[in-house]
């Protein structure tokens, strides 16, 4: 664990992050900086460093890997230190923080979830894909989930399964012409 938060802290820090302990999980938050990628960019950099980190770690049992779950949400929270005189700490309070938590909650094995305002962020530059919604105490409607993968390498590359249609398509045209 105390490997785990060494690097997950380093590289928050590294894109100008800011590190919370939650248990055997780390909350990282990135404020919009001019000239600057956007806190979203550098979120999901920092969630693939960290999924490839855990995949390659030492196991902790002989047959049963490490797995993580990332979420990444955008919005408004407080964020500052509470306390009192004897102790302050660093916190990050508000519903987005709750919808976070719980969209991370699902999305084991190693995936990345983030919320609407997350995808449409990102949409230019991440294959996203509405992951499904949850339901939330404090929302009288259900939160959509998407789940972000690659990074696009053209701006024309759609979801996998209209790209899977589309190579379906020209493999039939290779057939039928022999090739």
């Amino acid at each position: 664990l105390s490997a785990f938060y060494q690097y997950a802290t380093q590289v928050v820090f590294k894109k100008g992050g800011m590190v919370k302990y939650l248990g055997d999980g780390v909350l990282a938050v990135f404020m919009d900086v001019k000239d600057e990628l956007c806190p979203e960019e550098k979120a999901v950099t920092v969630a693939r460093e960290i999924i490839e980190f855990v995949k390659k770690a030492d196991p902790p049992e002989p047959d049963r890997a490490w797995v993580v779950g990332v979420a990444i949400n955008t919005g408004k929270a407080m964020v500052g230190y509470v306390g009192t005189q004897e102790r302050a700490e660093f916190n990050v309070l508000g519903n987005l923080i709750k919808m976070t938590y719980r969209m991370q909650e699902h999305a084991l094995p190693n995936r990345i979830f983030g919320g609407t305002s997350t995808a449409e962020a990102i949409n230019n530059k991440y294959l996203i894909q509405k992951a499904g919604s949850l339901t939330m105490i404090s929302s009288e409607q259900p939160i959509q989930v998407f789940e972000i993968s690659l990074a696009k390498m053209s701006p024309f590359i759609q979801i996998e399964n209209e790209m899977s249609a589309a190579f379906k398509a020209i493999a039939e045209k290779f057939k039928a012409r022999g090739s």
